[in-house]
């Protein structure tokens, strides 16, 4: 036997496979999101950047005194249902 590994540097732990696989995914979990928290902040940034450029496309508010109709880009103007204020 190698002098690096012999029986009395070898520590006597009690067999717990299913905390040392637990701790095993979550230190690559950790791992993975470390490595790709970059990409993920760069995707947060273009979502936010689009939304905040179309917010005006995406949200229409109706003012008092109006009533509004539903467009679909496909299907066109939707005049079954009219929108209240």
């Amino acid at each position: 036997m190698p002098p690096s590994v012999n029986a009395a540097n070898v520590k006597d732990e009690p067999n717990r496979p299913a905390q040392n696989t637990a701790e095993s995914r979550r230190r690559r979990l950790r791992r993975w999101l470390w490595r790709k928290t970059p990409y993920f902040i760069v995707i947060l940034l273009i979502t936010v950047l689009t939304l905040s450029v179309f917010w005006h496309r995406i949200v229409i508010v109706i003012e008092g005194g109006h009533a509004g109709v539903l467009f679909r880009l496909w299907s066109g103007t939707q005049i079954d249902y009219v929108y209240p204020e």
